[in-house]
């Protein structure tokens, strides 16, 4: 039985158990993702979900074994199939310090994607990825906190305790930024959200202030 075979959507398995079981498989076979990736584009859009889903939960213990499939996953980023794309983004996500060459291509498309997103979940994980990105080197950080920046002002504490990571992120990788950074955390040190204020908090302390 050949490791697609396996998987919820082509075992009638509503849960996620079969994809779990795939999961498993790979990680004693790391190359049987390289199967996982073909169907990737596949027209059948629930076998596309399971697929980016093993992706995802490699990704979420063993991010290194999906780096080499991410250009694979970026173009689900747009896909029709609302959990196609969390799936990838969430995939994306997780890897994307690791891949900063791969993020910088795909860094405009992350960015209108985490405002217009029709899918919270695609949008939270767009914001994640960028704020991972931010961790790469100097440059990367000063890119990411323009679309930080622009996602606070749109989503203001819906997003803020993602981006207020990734701005701690960007200022830790880029000095330079710390004031600026400061300036934008400052405002949320006494939010009603307890995760955003802890999140501010959390920078605060980071940044020695």
């Amino acid at each position: 039985m050949n490791i697609i075979s396996q998987l919820s959507s082509q075992t009638d398995d509503n849960t996620e158990e079969s994809n779990k079981k795939v999961v498993e498989q790979c990680f004693k076979n790391p190359s049987l993702l390289q199967d996982i990736a073909k169907e990737l584009q596949n027209e059948n859009t629930a076998l596309v979900g399971d697929c980016a889903e093993v992706m995802t939960k490699v990704a979420e213990v063993n991010p290194e074994l999906v780096i080499p499939y991410a250009k694979e996953l970026t173009p689900l980023l747009d896909h029709k199939n609302t959990r196609a794309r969390w799936e990838a983004m969430h995939a994306i996500a997780l890897i994307a310090s690791l891949i900063p060459n791969e993020i910088s291509k795909i860094l405009s498309n992350l960015h209108r994607i985490s405002l217009s997103d029709s899918s919270t979940i695609v949008r939270d994980y767009s914001v994640i990825a960028v704020s991972n990105y931010a961790k790469t080197s100097k440059k990367a950080a000063e890119e990411a906190l323009v679309i930080l920046k622009r996602i606070l002002e749109v989503w203001k504490e819906k997003q803020a305790a993602r981006v207020l990571k990734g701005l701690q992120n960007a200022a830790e990788t880029n000095p330079s930024l710390t004031e600026e950074v400061l300036s934008l955390a400052r405002p949320f040190e006494n939010s009603s959200k307890g995760t955003v204020k802890k999140a501010a908090k959390d920078l605060l302390k980071a940044l020695n202030v």
